[in-house]
C-alpha cells in the first residue's frame, strides 16, 4: 500500500512538473511573439552608401557644407554690421572677397533704409551698385509720392520704370483702374489692372 501511494505521488509530481515546463515554454513563445525585434543600427559603411551615392560624391557633399558654412558666417557678419551700423564688422570674414561682398550688402541695405542714393557709391560690385541706386530712389519715391524724385536715376529706362511703379502703387491704393492706363510698361499696367479688379471684387 505504501509503494502504491508513493507511485501515485511521484506520478502527480511529474505531471505537475511537466505542466509547469510546458507553461514556461508557452510563455516564452508568447513573449517572443509579442516583443518587437530590436531596431537594427545602421553601420557607418551603410550610411556612407546612403549619403554618398553615385549621384552625390563625398567631395560635392563637403563642398556644399563649406558653402553653407560660409553663407552662415556671411549672414552673421552682415547682421552684426547692420545692428552696430558699422561695415567694419564684415572684416571678421576669412577672405577679402567675402568682406567686400558683406560690405556691399550692408551699403545696399543702408541706402534703402536711409533713402539715400549717395550711399551706393561705397559699393564695389557694379551690379549691386546699380540695384542699390534703384532701391534707394524707389524707397524715397514711395515716401514722397513725387514722381520727380525718379529723375535722380541716370538711366532713362529706370526713370520711367520708377514712375510706372509709383503710378501702379497709387492706382492700387486708390483702386483707380483708369490710373493704370497711364502706365507705359505693358506688364506693369496689366498687373496694376488685375490687382485693382481683385481688390474691387470684380
Amino acid at each position: 500500500m505504501k509503494k502504491l501511494f508513493s507511485l501515485i505521488t511521484l506520478t502527480l509530481l511529474l505531471t505537475v512538473g511537466l505542466s509547469a515546463c510546458t507553461s514556461d515554454k508557452d510563455n516564452e513563445k508568447t513573449e517572443s511573439e509579442d516583443t518587437p525585434p530590436a531596431e537594427r543600427v545602421v553601420s557607418k559603411d551603410e550610411l556612407k552608401d546612403i549619403v554618398f551615392n553615385e549621384n552625390f560624391t563625398s567631395e560635392e557633399y563637403y563642398a556644399e557644407l563649406a558653402n553653407s558654412a560660409e553663407s552662415i558666417q556671411m549672414n552673421i557678419a552682415l547682421e552684426t554690421a547692420k545692428e552696430k551700423n558699422d561695415p567694419a564688422e564684415c572684416d571678421v570674414l576669412a577672405t577679402e572677397k567675402e568682406q567686400t561682398a558683406c560690405k556691399d550688402d550692408y551699403y545696399v541695405n543702408k541706402a534703402r533704409e536711409d533713402k539715400n542714393m549717395e550711399t551706393c557709391a561705397n559699393i564695389q560690385d557694379e551690379g549691386k551698385k546699380d540695384i542699390c541706386e534703384s532701391m534707394a530712389i524707389n524707397a524715397k519715391v514711395n515716401e514722397s509720392n513725387n514722381p520727380e524724385d525718379c529723375e535722380a536715376l541716370s538711366d532713362p529706362a529706370k526713370v520711367q520704370r520708377c514712375k510706372d511703379n509709383l503710378l501702379k502703387d497709387q492706382a492700387i491704393e486708390e483702386m483707380n483702374e483708369e490710373k493704370c492706363d497711364r502706365i507705359s510698361d505693358n506688364i506693369i499696367q496689366k498687373a496694376c489692372k488685375d490687382i485693382v479688379k481683385i481688390r474691387k471684387g470684380n
